[in-house]
């Protein structure tokens, strides 16, 4: 049986949504999720597409952040240099991108719902109306962007890129927040940003992650020897102990 086209319409809209909201993490990449509450993320349990983690942010939490960071093998697990600074940069930043949220949230309701609902349900001149409604709504969140690129940090060429993603396919602009946070993500080392609360959970993935890694590394190696030896000092650690005194 043939799919009504309205109904293909509303499909392709929320395809396109979905589709941003993926991600392909390396092996030594996390996405640090930041909304009501905080979340590292570090994708599927394995590498399957291209030696990468697919990792699906949450399409229902629009006007979360998500910052992605690396990790290297490194000689200690203290915190590197520049560690308040990043964090103090991203708190602007993410209060910057908070200043979006209106317009975002009116740009996922009129054309994620309102302009799908409008052409199965509703009469063609209704739907044409709602649907200039809805890129009007993408306008208006292009716009205010634009007032506030240089409180982000956003250069002309990331604005322009961005801009021309959200006006050519608007059920991209829904996803604002986290195109921005990805793109202005520091290049710093992710431990930067683990709290206490998170860093059992963070020390085990990078355990996990470089048990795999060991395996490619020929033994006796200087790569070989500096990951075995981060390797102990992440299992040494007291929460990681810890932790897997509790499993």
């Amino acid at each position: 049986m043939a799919v009504p086209a309205e109904l293909q319409f509303a499909m392709v809209v929320a395809l396109i949504y979905l589709l941003d909201c993926v991600l392909f993490l390396h092996v030594n990449e996390a996405v640090i999720e930041r909304g009501r509450r905080k979340r590292i993320l570090f994708g599927s349990a394995q590498p399957w597409i291209a030696g990468r983690r697919v990792l699906l942010l949450a399409p229902w939490r629009p006007l979360a952040t998500a910052w992605r960071y690396a990790w290297s093998v490194r000689d200690t697990l203290d915190a590197p240099a520049g560690s308040e600074a990043a964090r103090a940069e991203v708190d602007a930043r993410a209060n910057g991108i908070r200043r979006l949220a209106p317009s975002v949230v009116l740009v996922w309701v009129l054309v994620l719902l309102a302009t799908p609902a409008a052409l199965l349900l509703a009469t063609i001149p209704v739907f044409v109306i709602v649907a200039a409604v809805a890129w009007l709504s993408v306008w208006i969140l292009v716009l205010r962007l634009a007032l506030l690129r240089r409180a982000l940090g956003l250069g002309w060429g990331g604005f322009a890129q961005v801009a021309f993603e959200c006006l050519a396919c608007p059920p991209v602009a829904a996803n604002l927040p986290r195109k921005l946070s990805l793109r202005l993500s520091p290049t710093i080392d992710l431990v930067a940003f683990v709290d206490d609360a998170e860093r059992a959970q963070v020390h085990a993935q990078l355990v996990h992650d470089l048990d795999a890694r060991l395996v490619f590394l020929e033994p006796g190696s200087p790569a070989h020897d500096r990951a075995l030896a981060y390797r102990d000092l992440l299992d040494a650690a007291p929460d990681a102990n810890a932790t897997r005194g509790g499993c």
